[in-house]
């Protein structure tokens, strides 16, 4: 496990990066059709994020009076086995797990992986309700996907 000094820096460290790479999004396209994916974070830092790409939407719509952004998330939660996942969200869940991170090591989207670790996907889904996922979500590691939609 990590210290809590070690998993501050890194989560701060998250935050930074995620948020270096969205706001570019937030000012100057309309859409951001396909996930960018930020790589293997604790939930703390998903958190963070979360919170923080919230107020820059909620800014800009009180900015512009007509941006109706909508931002979703996607969160690859890490379960040590996958009955706990089952049992947490129901056995209607997918696990999509080498495919996925073959092709993103390959593309250095994400820190390469250990053969024992089962990710889950739960789909792309819109605030609050990622919020309430993040509340109830296991201490463990998450990849982070955002996509940007205006209305």
């Amino acid at each position: 496990m990590l210290e809590n000094k070690q998993l501050e820096s890194l989560t701060m460290y998250d935050q930074k990066r995620i948020v270096d790479s969205l706001l570019p999004f937030l000012d100057t396209i309309p859409d951001l059709p396909s996930p960018i994916k930020f790589g293997v974070l604790h939930k703390q830092s998903v958190s963070m994020c979360v919170q923080f790409l919230k107020s820059e939407v909620q800014k800009r719509q009180d900015i512009t009076g007509g941006y109706t952004g909508s931002l979703y998330f996607s969160i690859w939660y890490r379960f040590q086995e996958a009955d706990a996942a089952t049992e947490l969200y129901g056995s209607n869940v997918m696990y999509q797990i080498n495919e996925f991170f073959d092709s993103a090591c390959e593309n250095n989207a994400l820190p390469v992986l250990g053969d024992d670790m089962q990710y889950l996907k739960i789909g792309m889904i819109e605030l609050p309700t990622v919020e309430r996922k993040i509340d109830n979500m296991l201490d463990c590691m998450a990849i982070f996907e955002c996509r940007i939609e205006h209305q």
